[in-house]
């Protein structure tokens, strides 16, 4: 057995690992995470293959920056509380036990926001094959080569 199979833990607590507010947009951007709780639940077991968010959002916030992934494919699935899945020409509500997919180079993008009273938590998987080659559609912004740049290319 190998020392990471030996020392990876098999389970996570519901407090472990703590939840953060931190995105990957530039810092211009990240009041407006302030009240978004991100668990980065595939971390503590060191995956590398893919990333899995559990991702709660209080009343108004928004789980990120409407997004499109050039690199990876995107799955969204409801816990609790509803939300509203926003994409480029339509919004629908996302319950419970609803499930939601994004192929990588979906043009118009996504992001979920809470529009309700409660919490909504939602859990967001992707094949994490890298962050490059993301693009924001209603910001003139997109991510290149581990830098944000307007879509014209210059620097951000």
């Amino acid at each position: 057995m190998s020392l990471c199979a030996e020392t990876t833990p098999m389970t996570v607590e519901p407090d472990n690992p703590p939840g953060s507010t931190a995105s990957h947009d530039p810092t211009s951007f990240d009041r407006m995470y302030d009240s978004r709780g991100n668990r980065a639940l595939a971390d503590a077991f060191g995956w590398t293959q893919g990333g899995v968010n559990q991702t709660t959002l209080t009343p108004g916030t928004l789980s990120a920056r409407r997004h499109g992934h050039g690199r990876d494919d995107a799955f969204l699935y409801g816990l609790r509380g509803r939300a509203t899945l926003v994409t480029g020409d339509s919004e629908e509500s996302l319950r419970p036990s609803m499930a939601a997919w994004f192929p990588v180079d979906r043009a118009d993008g996504h992001h979920v926001i809470n529009r309700g009273d409660v919490e909504t938590t939602t859990v967001e998987v992707s094949t994490q094959i890298g962050t490059d080659g993301m693009h924001y559609p209603d910001d003139d912004l997109q991510l290149a080569n581990g830098q944000f740049h307007p879509n014209d290319g210059t620097p951000h």
